[in-house]
This record gives C-alpha cells, structure tokens and sequence, in this order.
C-alpha cells in the first residue's frame, strides 16, 4: 500500500532507479520502487544493500536516484510502527521476506520509515545523491503535511539534494487546476523547512532561484502515437519505436546537455497486479537482478554519461566522466559557427581538427578564434 521507489533522475526525464551538467552533472538511474505495497526498496531480497548500490548503480555510471514514498508512509501512525517484517508477513511473501533474512537481515526488525531512511544513508555513503519522490494516493492535505515531514526529516542529509513534489497527476485532485492550486504551496513548506532543496519549477515562485524543470516523455507525449507505440527507451531492444526514440532521445540529451533519469532500475517487485516476485520488463536490470537485461543498452546511455576532454594541444582528446573541468566544456565559437573549442589550462582556445594522416580527431590551438581581419 506504500511507495517507495529507487528512481535515477532525469530533470528532463523518462522516469528513474531510481535523473547538472556543468555545474552540478545529475545522472539519475530510474527508479528502484520502493512505493509498492511492502514500502520497501526493491531487490533488497536478492542482493546486500551495499552492494546493490555498489554494483546496480554506481558500476552503471549513475549518480542519483529518485526514492519514492508514499505520503500515508509518514503521515499515519499505523505506518511509524509497521516493521519490515510485518509488512511482508501480511501480504504472505514468505519467500521475499526469506531473501531479505539472508541478505539484509538488520532490515527486518526496522519500520518502513526507518529502512527508507537506512536506504538514504547508504546511498549517501556511497556518494550517491537522492532526490525524495512523492508517489500514490494524493490527498491535498495530507500531501502537504506530508511535504514538511519528509523536508524536516531529511533536511540535515547533504545527499538529499532536491525533493520532487509528485511523480506524475494522476487520480482524483490532481487535475491541472487543482495542482496549480497546491503545488505552489507545496513548494513553499519544503522550501521554509529546507532552504537549501532544489524543488521542482513552479507556476508562480522563484524560491531563492532553486527550481528546475523535471519533465517525463512516453509514447503518448507528443508526435504521432503509432509511431512511438510502446515507446520505452529500448532497453529490452526488440522494438522500433523503442530504438528509435532512443536515438533521438540520446542525441537531444548529449546536444542540449540535459540532466537525466530513467525508469527503472529495478528487475523485479517483491509484488505487483497480486503476484509476488512480478518481473519489470523495462527495468535496466534483469529479473535476477545480477545484470542488466540489454547490454547493448547500457553502452548506448553510456556515451551521455562522459564527455570529451582535451588534455594537451596537438594531442587526441580523451573520453572523461570529469564534467567540472573546463576542458571538458565545449562551445562553438567564431563567426562561421564551425568551431568547436574547449580552453586549456593557460586559458588558450583549443579546437578539434581532424589528422590529415588518419582518422584520428586532434585538439589543437584554434586558428583565428576572434574573427580576426587577416583570418
């Protein structure tokens, strides 16, 4: 009945295990749930928590994860005391709570707040950024209530970078009105608990300039339907609105150098539609949660996880995950917009240029770079 979901982040996303780039580079892997009906983060029952971080998220290239919760997880006392162990034993997932005993046995006695929180740690421990994400039922009230439990709770946790309001409107009072009614007030609780979250764009507040702009794609968001049917960002690889939308969605990425996420992480549920240990079909990893399920997915996302970085004029440059050094910043620069060019450590323009005597791409210093007269 709860939600919690690992979520990597996208701040223009499709969903995320659980995502800026210059200055603050987000790579958010889908969301791992944790707001399914246990309230507990998926894959605890196959793998340690440590080294499902370690192996599902950090050895992937992601950065940060969406964890979602469900409201009622901190608004409703009957939650505050329902341990891990009682929540699987309800729903009689013998064979979950059995994977959780043996790879995560300390999790068992904890409530379901206390092991989101043990999560959040963990993930902070590993250098992994967290972006909390509201999810589920969605009552006006209690949402906002809500709001400031989660900020209040989580405002001394440097890991916790942003809080997203609300995965997405759907069900009762979540119309476009009624949203724009309570999102702004929404913004303004976390925002007086933690000044220092970032928060999602909202339609009448600045908020210390900290907004930003989180956006899901699917099929059905823009262009013709049946030309995107089904469209998941071809992670299993079999279809071609999923191929296509891919490559489409990687280079507007790359090119706009965007801050991303992906739904989801996970390979399976404890439980989902009634039936235990449910496969997600589009989650980066498989069932079994040992790899991922398309490889050739992941070395396709991977090429927006690095960029180019120059490391001396006349040399090749080199592929670097370093996104703060200014070698690795690019612009177009010159009038005749056919420059690319990066600075070196001395400040000079260094521009690519192609080897006459191979195919190889050097990283020269730029020839007339200021539009000069004699160029």
């Amino acid at each position: 009945m709860g939600v919690v979901s690992l979520q990597t982040i996208l701040l223009v996303s499709i969903v995320l295990f659980g995502s800026l780039a210059n200055s603050f580079p987000l790579s958010t892997n889908g969301k791992c749930a944790s707001h399914m009906e246990t309230m507990l983060v998926e894959g605890l029952s196959h793998k340690p928590l440590p080294e499902l971080i370690e192996y599902s998220i950090s050895s992937l290239g992601f950065n940060c994860v969406r964890l979602m919760w469900s409201t009622y997880m901190f608004t409703r006392n009957v939650y505050g005391s329902l341990t891990i162990e009682r929540s699987f034993e309800s729903l009689n997932l013998k064979e979950g709570r059995d994977g959780i005993a043996k790879n995560n046995p300390s999790l068992l006695k904890l409530t379901v707040v206390e092991a989101y929180e043990k999560v959040v740690d963990e993930l902070g421990a590993k250098g992994i950024m967290v972006v909390p994400d509201n999810h589920r039922d969605f009552d006006p009230k209690e949402w906002l209530e809500g709001l400031a439990i989660v900020a209040k709770r989580f405002q001394h946790k440097p890991q916790v970078v942003a809080m997203s309001m609300r995965n997405e409107l759907r069900g009762p009072h979540q119309t476009q009105q009624e949203w724009f009614q309570n999102v702004h007030e929404g913004a303004k609780r976390i925002h007086t608990v933690n000044p220092n979250s970032f928060l999602p764009k909202t339609p009448e507040a600045n908020l210390d300039n900290k907004l930003v702009y989180e956006g899901h794609w699917y099929s059905f968001t823009g262009g013709k339907r049946e030309e995107w049917q089904d469209v998941q960002p071809g992670r299993r690889g079999v279809i071609k609105g999923d191929n296509q939308f891919l490559s489409c969605f990687l280079a507007y990425v790359a090119e706009r150098d965007l801050d991303w996420a992906m739904w989801a992480l996970q390979g399976s549920y404890y439980r989902r539609n009634d039936s235990p240990d449910f496969e997600e079909y589009y989650g980066v990893l498989g069932k079994t949660w040992n790899q991922t399920r398309n490889p050739k997915f992941e070395e396709r996302y991977r090429l927006i996880q690095q960029k180019l970085q120059a490391v001396g004029n006349g040399l090749p440059g080199t592929v670097s995950t370093d996104c703060s050094s200014k070698q690795s910043i690019w612009k177009v620069i010159s009038s005749s917009k056919l420059q690319l060019a990066t600075m070196d450590e001395q400040g000079k323009s260094l521009c690519l240029e192609n080897n006459s005597n191979s195919s190889t791409i050097l990283i020269k210093e730029c020839l007339c770079p200021t539009d000069d007269e004699k160029c």
